[in-house]
């Protein structure tokens, strides 16, 4: 008796914090990927095409990876070239999201034409490594996570990256699966993440 009245609490507290954070229906294209691995990195340059790195870490050219800076925005990238540990890659702004300088190209004077800025650098960095990502659709979203229809797989826990267009990419993890639907949790507030995108006024949470 005691074991299914605690376990019907449990299941009602459950339902009480999916349902706790005022939500917005809206109907947004994204993309997930299944976190299988985060490596700690060395960045050594950057432009604003791409950056130079090291790792410990077998990469090969054409894989798509995701680093975090400060653990707060994440960034898609493009394996270019690998020679032992280190490894170029292409992303886009890579040197203003280091570093927030904003000059990035200057004029070449002999070829009349605009070149990139390379900037020497040590800066820390995490590499999310993750298998091939899928589409999905948000269905509704709070401060706190979205519901993701998302088809079958996806288990509780499963960390992953979700990158809704034109809103930016926020890590979490699965916190509920039924019927190709998910709850995703984010690890921190998505008014935040997405620069942007939306915008809460203490009652509903409201697409800008």
């Amino acid at each position: 008796m005691t074991t299914k009245a605690s376990s019907s609490s449990l299941l009602e507290q459950q339902e009480a914090e999916r349902r706790r954070a005022a939500r917005a229906s809206v109907f947004l294209p994204a993309t997930i990927f299944f976190v299988e691995r985060v490596v700690e990195a060395r960045i050594q340059n950057a432009s604003a095409t791409g950056l130079l790195g090291e790792a410990d870490v077998e990469l090969t050219i054409g894989q798509q990876v995701h680093f975090s800076f400060e653990s707060r925005t994440y960034h898609p990238g493009l394996v270019q070239w690998t020679t032992g540990r280190r490894f170029g890659l292409s992303l886009a702004n890579a040197l203003a999201h280091i570093t927030g300088q904003t000059k990035t190209w200057q004029e070449d004077s002999e070829n009349y034409e605009a070149r990139a800025v390379r900037v020497a650098l040590d800066v820390p960095a995490n590499l999310y490594l993750s298998k091939p990502p899928r589409p999905a659709t948000v269905r509704n979203i709070s401060e706190t996570g979205m519901l993701l229809d998302c088809g079958p797989d996806l288990r509780l826990g499963q960390q992953l990256l979700v990158s809704i267009k034109g809103r930016g990419c926020v890590i979490g993890r699965v916190q509920w699966v039924e019927a190709g639907k998910a709850g995703f949790r984010s690890e921190a507030s998505l008014a935040d993440k997405l620069p942007g995108g939306f915008q809460t006024d203490g009652t509903r949470l409201a697409s800008s």
